[in-house]
């Protein structure tokens, strides 16, 4: 059993006593706190003040087996601790303000941020599409013609792409460098009726050149029709690898594979003498193969002099040949 003790309460703007208050956590009555790393400071009457968690700062009351005294520290302890403590939670409060800010510029897709703020510039930004409880991060690379939402990049072997299906639904990697966003978030994206969606795909070689591919009308399915692709008409100068390079190999309309979620058509597909019964074997990571198919931009990453004669590259088979990896690939959508 615990007494009812005279509590000292931190506040963030100012220090109050509250007399006979009881139960083993005391909260701040305000939203702002902060989370201090420190040890345990121990008042008058009993009560330790401690740490509890982030953004959470609370006093514990010790029950009589502890058996503490007002003698255990001198009050001059505790009041340079009070001062810490102050200030540390105004600096926190002064950042928690500019963090409200911030967020609230944000909107509900890169698209929008960049028509309210013409000149936002490329980085990471939080957005709340309609019907998503909780927002989330992503990169928006803001271009002229427009704000648009990076949901794949690869850049480098940083970052291992060769994930099962619970990874790339939920996304994985660092937004300012290699990534996937997530499936189930460019699903929800994707799925508002009010809105129509352009993807962009951005290529690199090992030699200085780039191209790309844009489709019209991108969306995916659901998790019960494995996020199905569905893309409308291509323009650009990388060729419509998705839709293959010669017939019987279209992306488009499939669902997605990973290793251990296999949804690409093959029972087996047929190279030459050799016979694939998963696609994501063969070419490694999560894609939405069609018997395979001419694009795969989730595989092994590999650096120039050692990019050529792999099967498990960064491939987009209409611009480069079928082993050839390219060295850096960008995939994003903007709202239309």
């Amino acid at each position: 059993m615990t007494e009812k003790f005279d509590l000292l309460v931190i506040h963030l703007r100012e220090i109050r006593e509250v007399t006979e208050m009881t139960g083993s956590v005391v909260e701040f009555a305000s939203t702002e706190s902060a989370y201090l790393e420190m040890p345990p400071i121990y008042l008058n009457r009993g009560v330790v003040f401690k740490s509890v968690g982030k953004c959470s700062v609370s006093l514990v009351e010790v029950t009589r087996d502890t058996r503490l005294t007002q003698d255990t520290v001198k009050m001059k302890r505790l009041v340079g601790y009070c001062g810490l403590i102050l200030a540390f939670l105004l600096s926190c409060t002064e950042q928690a303000q500019e963090q409200r800010k911030a967020v609230f510029s944000q909107g509900t897709d890169c698209t929008q941020i960049k028509v309210r703020s013409p000149k936002a510039s490329s980085g990471v930004y939080v957005i709340k599409p309609p019907g998503v409880k909780t927002p989330f991060k992503v990169y928006c690379e803001m271009r002229p013609d427009g704000g648009w939402m990076v949901f794949q990049r690869r850049i480098g072997e940083a970052v291992s792409f060769n994930r099962k299906w619970a990874a790339y639904k939920n996304g994985f990697g660092n937004l300012t460098g290699d990534h996937w966003l997530g499936l189930k978030r460019i699903f929800f994206l994707t799925k508002q009726k009010t809105k129509k969606w352009t993807m962009r795909v951005d290529l690199w070689d090992h030699e200085g050149g780039s191209a790309f591919a844009e489709y019209t009308n991108f969306k995916l399915g659901n998790e019960k029709a494995a996020f199905k692709l569905h893309v409308g008409k291509y323009r650009g100068t990388a060729g419509d690898a998705i839709r293959g390079a010669y017939p019987g190999i279209d992306q488009n309309g499939y669902g997605f594979s990973t290793s251990d979620r296999d949804n690409d058509g093959c029972s087996p597909c047929i190279f030459g003498d050799i016979a694939e019964m998963k696609c994501s074997s063969r070419r490694s990571g999560g894609w939405w193969y069609s018997r395979c198919g001419s694009a795969s931009l989730n595989g092994d990453w590999h650096p120039g002099g050692d990019h050529i004669g792999w099967a498990s590259g960064l491939y987009w088979q209409t611009w480069k040949t079928p082993l050839y990896s390219v060295k850096a690939t960008r995939m994003m959508i903007k709202s239309v």
